[in-house]
């Protein structure tokens, strides 16, 4: 009979719970956060209409860019907590390798079923969520740049009557997201 490599797997056992205990927890806080964003840019998507109906282009400006940064937060946060997910899923596994136990590994679960007469297919549900957000990150960028090229004359002569306040501000938004990017990635 082979000798065991881990003669003693009491402390692995504990070490699984812990890391798929984690891994569950970083799955609850991710669909807080991503609820959380959602909500912020539903309320800015709400206001950046009425605002727009009541004729108060500046102002809806203003919150079509607050929407552009936070959806860019957004899509952030679902991208580290994707890691996070990951990173536990990834050591859950290397303690299902010295118990031989497979939570993400076992081959029954792979059971194919219908869902309205089509096969289930495995999508990373993670990633469908940073698809939204990475959708209302380019609507809120649209929306400023429908405002911005509002004033543009695009007859022959070609003229630009910006308010440069408004130039500025966008520019503002766009630097702080870089700011945002850069100041927060973690290097491995």
């Amino acid at each position: 009979m082979p000798s065991d490599p881990l003669p003693h797997r009491d402390p692995i056992e504990p070490g699984l719970k812990y890391a798929a205990e984690a891994r569950m927890f970083e799955i609850e806080l991710s669909w807080q956060r991503y609820n959380q964003f959602w909500l912020i840019n539903a309320a800015a998507l709400a206001g950046y209409f009425a605002l727009e109906k009541d004729g108060k282009y500046g102002l809806a400006f203003l919150i079509s860019c607050y929407g552009l940064v936070m959806s860019f937060c957004w899509y952030l946060v679902c991208h580290g907590s994707k890691w996070w997910q990951e990173a536990w899923e990834a050591r859950t596994e290397e303690y299902e390798s010295y118990i031989k136990k497979g939570f993400f590994s076992d081959p029954s679960i792979k059971k194919q079923s219908k869902l309205f007469g089509l096969p289930t297919t495995r999508f990373s549900v993670t990633g469908l969520a940073t698809a939204v957000t990475a959708f209302s990150f380019f609507t809120w960028v649209g929306l400023c740049m429908i405002f911005l090229l509002r004033d543009v004359d695009w007859a022959p002569a070609f003229r630009v009557t910006f308010d440069f306040r408004y130039i500025a501000f966008f520019a503002f938004s766009v630097i702080f997201c870089l700011f945002v990017y850069f100041k927060t990635k973690k290097l491995p």
